[in-house]
């Protein structure tokens, strides 16, 4: 997330019959680790609940915890419950002390050194701040409270972070040992919003926006420059420079959904359904129809064979197979997000079939380019 991320916690619905009451905090943490943050695994999330040291090495960072009063789910309730007036201040983490050996050399250098006061209050003074008993000014430095009347936490640096909430039924001590307690049956629902400079979108996504957003122009303006030298030469197209134009039109459709997918989740902070999926399909079918041509090309379709024969069921098989594997591996890729056994097969034989494409190409149907080459010449001559 952005430095000054405010972040809003909301109640939306609940199913309180008959009424209990609940104990709800959050815990905010921050990490210099991207891999400690988002390859985490979301069934041990809570291991870092209430954590004040750090858990991974180069995880250092600064963390938030807040418990709320005990609220009483009823019906018909406020939905202003968690609005703070006062941001908490972020705490550092404890850093593991680690044991260096001691030599004769060492022992001397501590007698002399324990004897300097001075130094002595410096060591203590870096020991509080480690240990987080200590503010850290840095940390002081970046943070810059403003007064939010609907918010409920704000991030003070640029970075990874876990916002994890806990939920815990209050459960009243009965008077005597044999009172019967029945269950409480309750539903709540709650909504967490993250709002920061560029509105809901995150850190990590914004240059990605940028990135599709620069492409789609190029694909834009690529389009326009083909379109052009197509009706300046259209007496002279072959069949397949159609079928290039085909090729950049899927790309630039491909890099306007992704733009617009970013442009959802920074406005209003939802994904659309089924959009990342639909641009994946649409770059799968873009890379296969690109891999297709490049092979029809170096055998010579369209420049000195009308027909393929009996490599287009060759051809068409190597088509449909990357497209295939392509597609699987795109949706596997946006709904897991983590690299597993499925994915990595996927990659395999996508690697090996840009392989075999690249030897055909190289090796099978390097004859027909020259008859290509000598055609024109062959032409004048007559």
């Amino acid at each position: 997330m952005f430095n000054n991320t405010v972040i809003q916690l909301n109640w939306l619905m609940e199913h309180c019959d008959p009424p209990v009451k609940l104990n709800i905090s959050w815990y905010l943490r921050s990490s210099r680790c991207f891999d400690e943050v988002f390859g985490l695994d979301p069934l041990k999330a809570g291991s870092y609940f209430r954590t004040t040291a750090v858990k991974q090495e180069g995880g250092s960072g600064f963390y938030v915890f807040h418990q709320h009063p005990a609220i009483e789910c009823k019906q018909h309730m406020t939905r202003s419950e968690f609005f703070l007036n006062k941001f908490e201040e972020p705490t550092r983490l404890t850093e593991p002390v680690q044991e260096q050996p001691v030599t004769y050399k060492d022992q001397g250098m501590r007698k002399r050194s324990a004897e300097d006061p001075k130094e002595a209050v410096a060591v203590k003074a870096e020991a509080a701040v480690a240990t987080g008993k200590a503010p850290a000014p840095a940390a002081n430095k970046e943070v810059t409270p403003q007064h939010h009347f609907d918010a409920d936490a704000q991030t003070w640096e640029d970075g990874p972070y876990m916002f994890i909430i806990h939920i815990q039924e209050i459960k009243e001590k009965s008077s005597t040992a044999t009172d019967s307690v029945p269950p409480q049956n309750w539903v709540i629902q709650l909504e967490v919003s993250m709002k920061g400079p560029h509105d809901y979108i995150s850190a990590s996504e914004w240059p990605l926006m940028i990135f599709y957003m620069v492409m789609c122009v190029i694909y834009v303006l690529l389009g326009l420059l083909w379109l052009g030298l197509s009706a300046c030469y259209w007496r002279e197209l072959l069949r397949i420079q159609f079928w290039i134009g085909g090729v950049i039109f899927l790309g630039m459709l491909e890099k306007a959904v992704y733009y617009a997918e970013f442009q959802s989740i920074r406005y209003d902070g939802l994904s659309v359904q089924g959009a990342v999926v639909f641009a994946e399909v649409l770059s799968a079918v873009k890379r296969t129809l690109a891999r297709v041509l490049v092979i029809i090309a170096s055998l010579g379709y369209g420049i000195v064979k009308p027909r393929l024969g009996a490599l287009l069921h060759r051809v068409v098989g190597v088509g449909l197979l990357y497209l295939i594997f392509s597609v699987v591996e795109g949706i596997l890729r946006v709904n897991s997000g983590q690299v597993d056994s499925s994915r990595l097969l996927c990659d395999i034989v996508l690697a090996f079939t840009d392989s075999c494409i690249v030897w055909w190409i190289s090796f099978w149907s390097g004859q027909p380019l020259p008859e290509a080459m000598s055609l024109p010449v062959c032409q004048s001559a007559s």
